[in-house]
């Protein structure tokens, strides 16, 4: 029996609670490095599937830090 096909939720949890941990935004790589997850994956699942929950920060050309929008700071069961 194969996986639905669509974004694997625990992948989606791992990078949700790593940006819920750190509230102050994240550099793609070090999200990365927190959830385990090949940087590739954490960009394709920030642009495909999580793209309605973060904002992007540039702070220059080369660097972007990825935060939760607002909302998304409180975790699940608090809300």
């Amino acid at each position: 029996m194969s996986r639905k096909p669509g974004p694997h939720p625990y992948k989606l949890e791992l990078i949700l609670y790593a940006l819920r941990a750190h509230p102050q935004g994240l550099w793609v790589r070090e999200l990365s490095r927190i959830s385990g997850l090949k940087k590739s994956t954490v960009s394709n699942y920030l642009t495909t599937h999580l793209a309605d929950k973060i904002e992007m920060v540039y702070q220059t050309n080369h660097i972007k830090i990825v935060k939760l929008k607002t909302q998304e700071q409180v975790p699940n069961y608090l809300q």
